[in-house]
């Protein structure tokens, strides 16, 4: 009978041990959700002196660019745009004019389609629509930027705050 009371005993203290580890994980989760959603918020990123993600996608013009030939011969500026994003849009607007003195090859990585056609008038300027490149190169806000040199590792990330930055930021890296 004793033993009987103690193995009930015993069975509701697991009971309550496992409901409060349940309700602890659901917890958990819900704010790293509630994290996660936060916008503004850039979690964790490629950093200085790390291998830029190698990949071949269709541009603009249907050619395919890989980027691995291209650091063959050039050196790297990647941008990431949104549609949704006001200062994107801006970016996107004027990159004939930002990347227009640069000597740096450009790659714009758009997360989602063009609401219209877009004329580039640089051959060193690429666009693309690759929404995966954002999960490769950990990029959560936009516009984001990524400098990488020729051996394929990233020199410099920042988000860019509006045209006038980063075209200051071209320079600097260009003059350097």
């Amino acid at each position: 009978m004793f033993i009987n009371f103690i193995i009930g005993i015993i069975a509701v203290v697991l009971l309550v041990e496992t409901y409060v580890i349940y309700s602890l994980i659901k917890l958990i989760k819900n704010f790293l959700t509630e994290i996660h959603s936060i916008k503004g918020i850039q979690f964790g990123t490629i950093a200085q002196g790390d291998l830029a993600p190698l990949f071949r996608a269709k541009n603009q013009n249907k050619s395919i660019i890989v980027l691995k030939d291209i650091l063959r011969n050039n050196e790297v500026t990647l941008l990431f745009l949104s549609n949704t994003c006001s200062q994107c849009q801006e970016v996107l607007k004027n990159s004939n004019e930002i990347f227009n003195d640069s000597t740096r090859y450009t790659i714009i990585i758009m997360q989602d389609q063009l609401k219209e056609e877009m004329f580039l008038n640089n051959e060193k300027i690429s666009l693309i629509v690759a929404p995966d490149l954002f999960k490769n190169y950990k990029v959560t806000k936009t516009p984001y930027l990524y400098f990488v040199d020729k051996n394929g590792l990233v020199n410099f990330s920042t988000e860019i705050s509006n045209p006038k930055h980063l075209k200051k930021l071209l320079v600097l890296e260009d003059a350097s």
